[in-house]
């Protein structure tokens, strides 16, 4: 269930954090409330984006109304700091890596941004479907990196126990590389998206 992804939604871990529910044969049980870290808007954009699908595949309403009913909005989080930490997450990868990469795409999160896309408004680029920048990552990250395995630290913004915390990872190059490329076609995604928003 895509609503139920790790990456779309986060588990409330209290003991009273769940809703009771019947199956199909009548049955009740009960299932753990999710927070979705996102607009409805926005998780539907990423829907669309991973199975390769326009909005006359699924629309907006229609997605609402597939939401399971244990996955609440954002609204219903009492206390939430940096709970969009896309872009300080990515920025968290960038920075350490950028000292081992001679790069200077890793300088900063804008100058990381322009090196994925042709262009930051155009929507295949930053929806990952360019054919001239799909792959820019690679190209342009991965074929700079020059020891693999090169122990390196790096921190990430977490959900844990309701709040956001900062923790830090250990691993090599590559781990970390794998991590940040794990990340950038959602990253992309939400840059686009909060970008449009804006201008409404």
């Amino acid at each position: 269930n895509f609503y139920s992804q790790d990456d779309i939604s986060y588990q409330l871990p209290g003991k009273r954090d769940f809703i009771t529910i019947k199956d199909n044969n009548g049955t009740s049980k009960t299932i753990q409330k999710r927070i979705l870290l996102f607009s409805l808007r926005e998780a539907h954009q990423l829907f669309l984006i991973e199975h390769d699908h326009t909005d006359d595949y699924l629309s907006l309403g229609s997605f609402s109304d597939l939401r399971p009913s244990n996955i609440l909005l954002q609204s219903h989080m009492t206390y939430r700091n940096c709970l969009c930490a896309y872009h300080e997450n990515i920025n968290l990868l960038i920075k350490p890596l950028s000292k081992y990469i001679p790069y200077p795409g890793l300088h900063s999160l804008q100058a990381f941004l322009s090196t994925l896309v042709c262009c930051e408004t155009n929507e295949e680029c930053m929806f990952s479907q360019c054919s001239l920048c799909a792959n820019n990552f690679e190209y342009k990250i991965i074929k700079h990196v020059t020891n693999f395995i090169q122990l390196v630290n790096w921190y990430h913004w977490v959900l844990k126990d309701g709040y956001s915390k900062k923790i830090e990872f250990n691993g090599t190059i590559g781990e970390c590389i794998v991590v940040l490329k794990s990340k950038v076609n959602k990253f992309l995604a939400h840059v686009f998206i909060k970008r449009q928003q804006s201008e409404y």
